[in-house]
C-alpha cells in the first residue's frame, strides 16, 4: 500500500460505515489508531530465522507470544471500549504460546553476527586512523554483554567456520593460545565482502569465487541447488518410467559437462544438477519436460527462485554490475566469461 494512502487508516469513519484496518506486527506498539474498537488477532507472526537446511535467513510465519499478544489487544479501545477476538483456543495460548518473544540474536546464524560486529569494528578502527585502538575484536567477549547472550560455544563454533572459509584472521592469541575466548579477530578482504551478503558465509565466498572466474551463473546454480531442500532428480519410485530415466541419463551425458561438451567432460552430482537446469531453462520450464526426464518440477522451480534471490543480493551488494541498459540483467561478458568451461566450474 503506498504512503499516500496508509495515511487514511487515521481518519474517522464515516457514519454508518465501518472502518477495517488490516495491519502486520507493526501495529502493536509502532502505530495507535484512536478509533478501533474490534481487534481480530490472528496470533501469528512473520520472523526472521535462520533455515539450516536451506542456509540462508528468512521470513516464516510463526505463533506469536503472549507479550505481543498483550499489545495487540491494547490497540482496541483507546478511546471508548473495545473487544480483542483471538483466533486460537485459550487452553492452546496457555500451554503452547511462548511468554516473550525470542530475541533475534538467539534465532539467527551467529556467523553473519560475529562478520557484522567485525565490519563496525572495521569502520570504526577507519575513523580512528590507527591511533590507540585495540589490536583487534573479541566477539565473544562483546556479545557476552548483551542482555540475552548466545551461547559460549555457538559463538565459538561461529569464530571456527570462519576462520576456516578464511573470512577472519587472528592477530592475537590472548594470554592462552589454546582458550579460543581470548583470541582476536579481523576481518579479511573477504570477510569485509561477505559481511555484506545475508547469507550463509561458505554459499556466499562460492558465490564471489564464481565472479572472479568468470563463471557467476553455475556458482547461483550450484548455490541454490546446495540451499534447496530436496533433490531435483527423481530416485527410486516403483512408477518411473524406465524410459524417462534414460532420457534424463542422456540429457545428462550430453549435456554440460558430458562427454562431448566443449568445456571439459566432468563426473558429479552439481554438474549433473546444473545440465538439468540449463536443459529445464532451455525448454522454457516446460513441465511436460520434467516428466518425461524424471525431473522434480517443483525442485527446479525452487532453484530458479534460490538463484534470483542470490544473483540480487550480490549485485545489491555491488560484488556484480548490472549490464547497461538492461536493467536487472548480469553482465555475462564479466561474471560469465567462463559459463561453458565445465572443468573450472
Amino acid at each position: 500500500v503506498p504512503k499516500s494512502d496508509q495515511r487514511f487508516v487515521f481518519q474517522l469513519a464515516w457514519k454508518g460505515t465501518v472502518k477495517i484496518v488490516l495491519a502486520t506486527n507493526i501495529a502493536e506498539t509502532s502505530v495507535t489508531i484512536p478509533d478501533i474498537s474490534h481487534v481480530i488477532d490472528t496470533c501469528r507472526v512473520k520472523e526472521s530465522r535462520y533455515n539450516a537446511s536451506t542456509r540462508i535467513k528468512e521470513l516464516v510465519t510463526v505463533w506469536t507470544s503472549h507479550a505481543s499478544m498483550k499489545q495487540r489487544a491494547g490497540r482496541s479501545g483507546r478511546t471508548s471500549f473495545g473487544v480483542c477476538w483471538r483466533l486460537c483456543s485459550e487452553e492452546f495460548a496457555k500451554n503452547d504460546l511462548l511468554p516473550h518473544t525470542v530475541p533475534e540474536m538467539l534465532r539467527t546464524p551467529l556467523d553473519e553476527l560475529v562478520l557484522q560486529i567485525g565490519l563496525l569494528y572495521e569502520q570504526r578502527r577507519d575513523k580512528a586512523k590507527g591511533g590507540d585502538f585495540v589490536a583487534g575484536l573479541n566477539p565473544i567477549k562483546f556479545l557476552s554483554n548483551v542482555p540475552s547472550p548466545p551461547a559460549e560455544e555457538s559463538l565459538v563454533q561461529a569464530c571456527k567456520h570462519l576462520l576456516e572459509v578464511e573470512a577472519l584472521k587472528v592477530v592475537a592469541y590472548g594470554d592462552d593460545a589454546r582458550e579460543q575466548t581470548g583470541w582476536l579477530y579481523r576481518l579479511t578482504p573477504l570477510g569485509y565482502h561477505l559481511s555484506r551478503l545475508p547469507m550463509d558465509a561458505k554459499v556466499g565466498k562460492m558465490l564471489i569465487v564464481g565472479c572472479i572466474l568468470g563463471c557467476f551463473g553455475n556458482a547461483l546454480t550450484i548455490a541454490a541447488a546446495l540451499s534447496c531442500t530436496k533433490s531435483c532428480f527423481f530416485r527410486g519410485q516403483p512408477s518411473l518410467d524406465p524410459t524417462y530415466i534414460d532420457a534424463r541419463n542422456c540429457l545428462i551425458e550430453n549435456g554440460f559437462g558430458g562427454k562431448d561438451w566443449p568445456g571439459g567432460t566432468v563426473k558429479g552430482d552439481l554438474i549433473a544438477v546444473i545440465a538439468a537446469y540449463r536443459a529445464w531453462i532451455k525448454e522454457k520450464k516446460s513441465h511436460k519436460f520434467c516428466s518425461t526426464h524424471a525431473l522434480d518440477v517443483t525442485s527446479l522451480r525452487e532453484i530458479d527462485r534460490l538463484r534470483k534471490q542470490f544473483r540480487d543480493l550480490i549485485v545489491d551488494a555491488g560484488l556484480v554490475s548490472r549490464a547497461e541498459g538492461n536493467s536487472g540483467s548480469l553482465d555475462a561478458e564479466d561474471c560469465n566469461i567462463a559459463s561453458d568451461d565445465a572443468l573450472l566450474t
